[in-house]
């Protein structure tokens, strides 16, 4: 999610809050919680009323969750960083529990996935 979701230094439009008063250990990742996780929704142009539907096309398997139930996070990017971290170091986007995506190709190399308020793979169910 982070690709879609514009960051800017501003402080009203940060992306995640300031880690200077948090161990390296506690900055690795983080749960956006209140005006943060308004923040990406906004930018990303999603809404609590939509779902994320997830759908791996080689084996017809079909899961939805909605957004409301997901917890926003932020983690450090595979790319590696300095500390103290800024908000380009992290990737931002949806907690999903492993447990829902039980079926599913380990790797995800089959999956598509789209956020909405309908489901677009209906046709294929």
């Amino acid at each position: 999610m982070s690709d879609i979701y514009p960051l800017s230094e501003h402080p009203d439009s940060l992306a995640i809050p300031d880690v200077s008063d948090k161990t390296e250990a506690e900055s690795k990742y983080l749960e956006l919680n209140g005006t943060y996780r308004k923040r990406f929704l906004t930018g990303a142009k999603i809404s609590e009323a939509d779902k994320i539907f997830i759908y791996d096309y080689s084996t017809n398997t079909l899961k939805s969750v909605p957004v409301k139930s997901l917890q926003v996070v932020a983690c450090l990017n595979i790319y590696g960083a300095e500390f103290p971290y800024t908000q380009f170091d992290y990737m931002i986007g949806f907690e999903i529990d492993r447990k829902l995506l039980n079926g599913f190709d380990k790797y995800f190399e089959n999956t598509l996935i789209t956020i909405s308020k309908t489901n677009p793979f209906l046709a294929v169910q």
